[in-house]
């Protein structure tokens, strides 16, 4: 038996963006990750990216012992392929399942950001596309040791966004793939924009954020595990504009 099946194997991954990426490891060390060739790649790539990293340590599907994994907001296809996954190991291996805020573990970036520019931030704001001029977005405040989040995932457009934060005595860093496109729409006094490079979440935050939760024994219920949208689907709106549902007890 090797080290990996002495400690546990446990397994990180994210399809809630443009880029999916899986990871392995045990303890609090990742042994092998992959990110996909391509954006949008999760279902052509993620099952055989877990079967190449498992045979390059010697292991089964089997042995997986926890998978951590970005539950939304993000793509809603990619958000179902990844939480799809962490299901069937469940009710197969009983592997446990940690689910996180796919904004928690983006917002892991500004650690990074830290190190690699020397500088100083105090609260980060962590941006996602959310389509129709809307962005999925939490803010955290970085004067302690670890982020404290002060505004929970929700929707907003730049304008609100810059309304609540732009003018404030402490400058608010923005990262995010809400950014890829829209940036110029959060150019503003009181708002930094991070380099390119912090835009996308990454797997080593969230092989450890997961393992932190896990070692608490935060784990989630499958049973009750479904992506965290924070609004519906483009068809079902739609659909609900179209033939909008009346009170039946009218």
């Amino acid at each position: 038996m090797n080290e990996a099946s002495k400690a546990g194997l446990a397994m990180a991954v994210d399809t809630s963006g443009r880029f999916g990426s899986v990871a392995l490891g045990m303890g609090d060390r990742i042994l092998v990750s992959r990110t996909f060739s391509g954006m949008l790649r999760h279902s052509a790539e993620l099952f055989a990216a877990i079967q190449a990293l498992l045979a390059e340590i010697g292991h089964l599907p089997t042995d997986i012992q926890e998978v951590y994994l970005t539950a939304g907001p993000g793509s809603f296809t990619g958000l179902r392929i990844g939480i799809t996954l962490a299901k069937m190991l469940h009710f197969a291996n009983r592997t446990r399942i940690v689910a996180l805020s796919t904004l928690d573990v983006l917002a892991e970036n500004t650690r990074d950001f830290l190190r690699d520019e020397g500088g100083s931030c105090e609260q980060t704001a962590a941006i996602l596309d959310a389509k129709r001029g809307q962005f999925f977005v939490a803010v955290y405040d970085w004067t302690g040791k670890n982020p404290k989040k002060i505004l929970p995932d929700c929707l907003m457009t730049a304008e609100s966004f810059l309304q609540r934060y732009d003018g404030q005595q402490r400058p608010v860093y923005i990262l995010g793939e809400g950014l890829v496109y829209y940036k110029d729409l959060f150019h503003a006094k009181g708002v930094r924009i991070m380099d390119s490079q912090f835009w996308y979440p990454h797997t080593h935050h969230l092989f450890r954020l997961g393992r932190n939760q896990a070692m608490l024994g935060n784990y989630t219920d499958p049973v009750l595990l479904v992506p965290n949208y924070l609004r519906g689907p483009d068809a079902i709106e739609k659909t609900q504009r179209v033939w909008p549902q009346t009170d039946s007890a009218s």
